[in-house]
C-alpha cells in the first residue's frame, strides 16, 4: 500500500520498508512475547503485582503500534517503525531489571533468569542496534549512502579527468 502511495504521489522518495500488516504485527507480537511469558509466570507463582510490569509494558507498547497502525496514511513505514523501536528501547531494559529487581529469588531461579553481562549487553543493545541496521538501510536505499559501486565508478572517472 505504501508504495503505491509513493508512486502516486511522486514526490517522496524511494524507502526501504513499507506498511505491512503481517510484517509490522509480527514484530510487535515479537517485541512483546516474552513480556508476556514472563508475566504468566509471576503470575503462576503467585507474583501478580511484579507481573504487572511486563504486562504494562507490553500493554503499552501494543497500544503504540496500534496508534502508528492508524496512522499509517500520513507516516512512512520507517519513521512508524523506528517511533515503536525507540519506545522498545526504553520498555525492554525497564520491563527487564524492573522485574528481575521485584521478583523473588525463588521464581527468579525457576525462570533461570541470567545476570550474564552478555544478557545486559543484549537487553541494553539489541534494539538500539536494530534501529541502526533499519536506519543504514533506509539511508543506503534512498541512496544517501554511497555503495561499493558508485565508489569505484566515482574513482574512474576521477582517474580519467
Amino acid at each position: 500500500m505504501h508504495a503505491e502511495m509513493n508512486a502516486s504521489a511522486g514526490a517522496e522518495p524511494q524507502s526501504a520498508f513499507q506498511w505491512n500488516a503481517w510484517g509490522w504485527w509480527g514484530s510487535v507480537v515479537g517485541a512483546i512475547a516474552w513480556m508476556l511469558v514472563i508475566a504468566a509466570f509471576m503470575i503462576v507463582n503467585g507474583e501478580r503485582m511484579v507481573a504487572a510490569i511486563p504486562l504494562t509494558s507490553a500493554v503499552m507498547l501494543v497500544a503504540l503500534a496500534a496508534l502508528l497502525w492508524s496512522r499509517r496514511g500520513s507516516m512512512s513505514a520507517f519513521n512508524g517503525l523506528m517511533f515503536f523501536c525507540f519506545a522498545a528501547a526504553f520498555a525492554v531494559p525497564i520491563t527487564y531489571y524492573a522485574t528481575g529487581y521485584f521478583a523473588s529469588p525463588a521464581t527468579l531461579a525457576q525462570m533461570r533468569w541470567s545476570n550474564s553481562p552478555a544478557v545486559h549487553c543484549m537487553v541494553f543493545g539489541l534494539v538500539p542496534y536494530t534501529m541502526v541496521q533499519f536506519w543504514l538501510r533506509e539511508r543506503s536505499e534512498r541512496g544517501a549512502l554511497p555503495t561499493r559501486l558508485n565508489d569505484t565508478e566515482r574513482s574512474a572517472t576521477n582517474r580519467r579527468v
